[in-house]
């Protein structure tokens, strides 16, 4: 078992280097697909972009996951991944831009105000599975594999 999908969603404002988030997330994702944005407006009027960024591929939504690293993706698990899966079967990820900008990976607090790049993960778990010790043992797997 592993992954149906994956996706990485980020928010940008109107003054943010797009073409340094679009290395970085070419980096993250190996290069494999296209950063397209949206512009548009935030609630309070400010001009921002919206990228989306997905693949429907199994093995490419693994080597994305795979990508966080052995270090965050630890972090993860024993972090109880539990709190990170929704009621759809879907492990959430929040990583921070600006370190991901200086090729870094980083996990940020759901809480934190600070500029992320959100990732979900979507669980290839069946009737009967819980999908909590699927997702464990994907994230346990990838960290033997590095």
């Amino acid at each position: 078992m592993g992954l149906l999908n994956a996706t990485w969603r980020i928010h940008a404002s109107g003054v943010d280097d797009l073409e340094m988030i679009e290395r970085a997330m070419h980096w993250l994702t190996g290069d494999c697909c296209e950063v397209m944005w949206e512009r548009g407006k935030s609630f309070h009027g400010s001009p921002q972009h919206v990228a989306i960024i997905r693949t429907g591929k199994r093995k490419v939504a693994m080597d994305w996951l795979r990508r966080l690293g052995v270090s965050v993706l630890s972090e993860i698990n024993e972090g109880g991944i539990g709190n990170r899966i929704d009621d759809e079967k879907t492990v959430h990820v929040r990583i921070s831009l600006p370190e991901l900008c200086k090729g870094n990976v980083s996990l940020i607090d759901s809480g934190s105000r600070s500029s992320s790049v959100k990732g979900t993960f979507k669980i290839e778990s069946y009737p009967g599975d819980d999908p909590v010790i699927v997702a464990s043992r994907v994230i346990s797997r990838l960290c033997s594999e590095s």
